[in-house]
C-alpha cells in the first residue's frame, strides 16, 4: 500500500494488527500502532481492540491495558480481550478485577468472557467467585467449554 501511495483506513489495521499478533512480530505490532497513533485512528473501537488483543498474545499486558484504558469506547471484545489476555498470562487477580469492572460497568457477560474468567478463579483457588460464575453461567444458559 505504500509503495503505491494507497493510504489505510480503519478497516485495514485491525487486520494488519491481527497479522502482527498471529506471527508474533512485536516489533512489526508496535510500528503499526505508531502509525495508527500519527494518521488519528487511536480512537477507533476495532483498532483498540486489536491492539488489547495483539498486546495480551505477545504477553505484554502493560500495554495491553494502557491501550484499553485509553479507549474513548469499549463493547465487549475489548474486555473479553483484556480479561482473556490477563487470564491466559496467568495474571488471576487482574482477569477477575477486570470482570468486575465489566459488571460494574453494566455489561453482560457472553460465554468467552466467562470461559475467560472462570480459569483465573481456578488459579486463585477462588471456589467462591467460581461459584457465583458458575451459578450465573447456568443462570444465562450458557454451554462453557474450557
Amino acid at each position: 500500500m505504500k509503495d503505491f501511495n494507497v493510504k489505510p483506513d480503519t478497516y485495514t489495521f485491525p487486520s494488519v494488527i491481527n497479522a502482527c499478533a498471529a506471527l508474533g512480530d512485536f516489533e512489526i505490532g508496535n510500528v503499526v500502532q505508531n502509525h495508527v497513533l500519527e494518521i488519528g485512528f487511536g480512537f477507533d473501537l476495532y483498532i483498540g481492540n486489536a491492539l488489547v488483543d495483539m498486546y495480551s498474545r505477545f504477553g505484554d499486558l502493560v500495554k495491553a491495558r494502557n491501550v484499553f484504558e485509553e479507549m474513548t469506547q469499549r463493547d465487549i471484545v475489548s474486555w473479553n480481550s483484556l480479561i482473556s489476555g490477563y487470564s491466559a498470562n496467568g495474571y488471576w487477580e487482574e482477569a477477575l478485577e477486570i470482570y468486575y469492572e465489566l459488571r460494574i460497568a453494566g455489561l453482560k457477560p457472553d460465554n468467552f468472557t466467562l470461559s475467560s474468567v472462570l480459569p483465573a478463579c481456578g488459579g486463585l483457588l477462588a471456589v467462591k467467585e467460581g461459584e457465583v460464575i458458575h451459578g450465573l453461567v447456568e443462570k444465562l444458559g450458557m454451554n462453557i467449554v474450557l
